[in-house]
C-alpha cells in the first residue's frame, strides 16, 4: 500500500477491532493489527484507543524514540488535514 495514501478520520474510526486495528500517531495512519500481541502494555490499552489519534497518550507515556521508529513500520498513510 502507498504510504502517502490520505485517510479521513471517519475512515480510520471504522478500524477499531482486534482483527482490524488502526491508529493515528503524529499524523501517520498505522495499521497495528499485527502488532497488538507484541505490545508490551498489552492488547487492551491499544484496542481502547483504536480508530483514534493516540499522539497525546503516546507522548504522555513518554515512549522512546525507538518506539516511535518501530511504529513507522506499520504506516499505511497519513491522516487528512482539516
Amino acid at each position: 500500500m502507498d504510504k502517502s495514501t490520505i485517510y479521513s478520520m471517519a475512515e480510520i474510526k471504522k478500524h477499531n477491532k482486534i482483527n482490524d486495528c488502526w491508529i493515528v500517531l503524529d499524523s501517520n495512519v498505522l495499521n497495528i493489527t499485527n502488532y497488538l500481541t507484541k505490545h508490551p502494555g498489552g492488547i487492551d490499552v491499544i484496542l481502547d484507543m483504536s480508530g483514534t489519534d493516540v499522539t497525546t497518550e503516546f507522548e504522555k507515556i513518554c515512549h522512546s524514540n525507538s518506539a516511535y521508529e518501530l511504529s513507522l513500520q506499520y504506516k499505511i498513510g497519513v491522516v487528512e488535514k482539516k
